[in-house]
């Protein structure tokens, strides 16, 4: 059962990571509905409460890192999760997490690349309040955005194969190793 179920994760996931690098880095030319959409919705809507939890949290450390929280903490949070798994010694949930981290970085990359075109929608209306405009802005990138997009799209599909491989060697010594069953009995 638990080879199956780690078998049936590395399918649905290997999927969702079919879906990622289908939609690219950047689809703000062509905001069309493609598959996968309402599951990225809902991604998305996940990654953002993270995003902006960041902005606030980072604040603390200047306005650089208050803008740059939002996307960091984006991907720290299921970073956290990765290492927490991995010293607990649940190597399946490590790398599921470890494929959050790589969604959380595609995500991360279409905001940065659509620092030229602004057509993503933002929570405020003010377009200056761009987080990727006004980070590319003072590392003076401005006109690299879809490089950096890019950039940040590679590193996350390479976190995604990465945690497809850590899925399919954690199914491997799970069907050398079985887990021994827990047998429970009254009154223990």
């Amino acid at each position: 059962l638990a080879v199956g179920v780690r078998a049936f994760g590395v399918l649905v996931l290997g999927y969702i990571g079919a879906l990622v690098w289908r939609r690219g880095y950047i689809n703000t030319e062509q905001l069309t509905a493609r598959p996968g959409d309402l599951l990225f919705f809902f991604i998305h809507g996940v990654h953002l409460v993270f995003h902006e939890a960041g902005h606030v949290i980072f604040a603390l450390f200047g306005e650089f890192m208050g803008v740059f929280g939002g996307s960091l903490n984006q991907v720290l949070i299921p970073a956290i999760c990765v290492e927490a798994f991995y010293w607990k010694g649940q190597y399946g949930s490590a790398a599921f997490t470890l494929f959050w981290v790589g969604q959380a970085l595609s995500d991360v990359a279409v905001y940065a690349a659509d620092r030229r075109d602004r057509m993503l929608p933002l929570l405020g209306d003010d377009p200056l309040l761009h987080d990727w405009a006004r980070i590319l802005s003072w590392w003076g990138m401005t006109d690299q955005a879809v490089a950096v997009g890019r950039f940040i799209f590679a590193l996350g599909v390479t976190v995604i194969l990465a945690s497809l491989l850590l899925l399919a060697l954690e199914i491997l010594r799970v069907w050398q190793n079985p887990p021994k069953t827990l047998e429970w009995k009254l009154g223990e």
